[in-house]
């Protein structure tokens, strides 16, 4: 298992991608706002999102979500999402 923290944007918002080394199956975390950064790392890297995994519902640690949903990873949040934009539904 491989942890990597990307650090991205202004507010240094942390986005982490958990994956299996032999598999590349992928568990990404809190994807900031600098899309471009996160498409690159998992195309450069071969990995295979499986699920993005949300903590909260601040907007530099969900903006990347809809990137992520267009390529067909599914979302997992908390239950409670009244703070959460819509792109999670």
């Amino acid at each position: 298992m491989i942890v990597h923290t990307m650090t991205l944007n202004a507010l240094l918002t942390h986005t982490y991608f958990i994956f299996n080394e032999e598999t590349l199956e992928t568990l990404i975390v809190d994807p900031a706002w600098d899309t471009k950064a996160i498409s690159d790392y998992i195309d450069e890297n071969g990995l295979k999102p499986v699920a993005v995994l949300l903590t909260h519902g601040h907007f530099d640690h969900i903006y990347g979500v809809q990137m992520l949903k267009d390529r067909g990873i599914k979302v997992i949040a908390p239950e409670r999402k009244e703070n959460f934009w819509e792109i999670q539904r």
